[in-house]
């Protein structure tokens, strides 16, 4: 783990001779032995060293490649944080994030329209970026205050020391830990939560707890995001049943009369119009908030990929954790892109980059659908030409 004080506010001013803020670079530490839980897992260290090298009253999240086209938005978010009408029931301020660079057809569906544009209007603090308000991310509200494991990280700990002091330096590095969080409620019930399902599935839920804090409608709104990787079940049998059936020779939806080839059974006829409405009420939101039909089919192939691969995972993940059982843990992929990855991005070829478990169950859904589909033109044919065979007579 790496600790460094770029800028000190004791120290360093600007050429007006105006104080600096404090600028403080943390690198974590990482073992295979220890969950990192990926960017959750870093913001709730980042919490724990900034209470202890300054224990600020807000903290700002936001990624190293994002940043805001409005220079007013923290002059606008600390006009609600310090309120004192706000202060007791406000815990940050979001704002959504938008991708710059993006390529015509946006193959990995990076736009995320659905979450920010279309959605969003009933949906309220849907964002990335945002304020936070310190003492009740770490502690939540005045009704349920929540002790901390250790006094330099309470709400009421003021630093009297130096930032670059040893015994400061040493409990930013203790706190940053990857085996800190060992028995302690840090993603449980202090700091930022850890997993969607686990949110879905605790106390907390959308469905109970936000159904009776925002409404019911508001806490469906939210649960549908809670439940995300759960999705990845229908995506499964969605992707084999039928495939399997089909060449197994199973009958699964209702039949149609060869004979005069209209629908003998009326159910058919609901099995259509869910697909057509359903995808036709999609690309109508899609295309009035401003997509286009080939962005929304790559949208729509992303879902799929995520539905078998990361959706899936998370949730056999989730459900061997809750179970008790040791789950295979996944290594974060790097971000460097060289010139030969843009220039097949802006053609508009995926980059698999890397051989991972997660393609399995793709490959295996890819193989199954296109056996299918050659199957079921070999049938047509055949079924064509029985129909074309001369009958003749002895």
């Amino acid at each position: 783990m790496i600790e460094q004080i770029l800028l000190d506010n004791s120290k360093d001013k600007d050429i007006t001779e105006q104080s600096m803020s404090n600028l403080i670079y943390v690198s974590r530490e990482k073992r295979r032995t220890s969950p990192h839980h990926f960017k959750t897992g870093a913001l709730n260290d980042l919490l724990r060293v900034s209470a202890t090298m300054t224990n600020a009253p807000t903290i700002l999240t936001l990624d190293c490649d994002t940043y805001s086209n409005d220079p007013q938005t923290p002059h606008h978010a600390l006009c609600y944080l310090p309120d004192p009408k706000f202060r007791s029931k406000l815990e940050f301020l979001q704002f959504p994030q938008r991708f710059h660079g993006i390529n015509k057809k946006d193959v990995y569906a990076c736009e995320h329209k659905r979450l920010y544009k279309i959605n969003s209007f009933g949906i309220r603090a849907i964002g990335t970026k945002l304020f936070r308000n310190m003492i009740r991310v770490f502690f939540g509200g005045p009704s349920h205050l929540l002790l901390p494991e250790m006094p330099q990280l309470g709400q009421n700990n003021v630093v009297d020391k130096p930032i670059q002091s040893q015994e400061v330096l040493e409990l930013a590095h203790h706190v940053a830990g990857c085996n800190y969080e060992k028995n302690t409620t840090w993603g449980l019930k202090i700091g930022v939560r850890y997993g969607l399902l686990e949110v879905a599935f605790s106390k907390h839920s959308p469905i109970t707890h936000g159904t009776l804090a925002m409404g019911p409608f508001m806490g469906l709104a939210y649960a549908q995001y809670a439940f995300w990787p759960i999705w990845s079940i229908s995506f499964t049998i969605y992707a084999f049943l039928l495939q399997l059936a089909f060449l197994n020779g199973l009958t699964i939806f209702p039949k149609i009369n060869k004979k005069c080839s209209i629908v003998s059974n009326p159910w058919f006829l609901l099995y259509v119009y869910l697909c057509i409405g359903a995808y036709g009420q999609d690309l109508l939101d899609f295309l009035l908030a401003g997509g286009t039909f080939h962005r929304w089919w790559n949208d729509q192939r992303m879902w799929m990929i995520r539905g078998l691969s990361s959706f899936l995972f998370g949730t056999i993940e989730f459900s061997l954790k809750s179970l008790g059982i040791a789950s295979h843990g996944f290594n974060v992929t790097s971000k460097v892109l060289d010139e030969d990855q843009s220039k097949r991005y802006e053609q508009g070829s995926i980059e698999f980059g890397v051989s991972s478990p997660l393609f399995v169950t793709l490959t295996m859904a890819a193989i199954v659908n296109l056996v299918a589909f050659a199957w079921g033109n070999v049938e047509l044919i055949r079924g064509s030409n029985r129909r074309r065979k001369p009958v003749t007579s002895k």
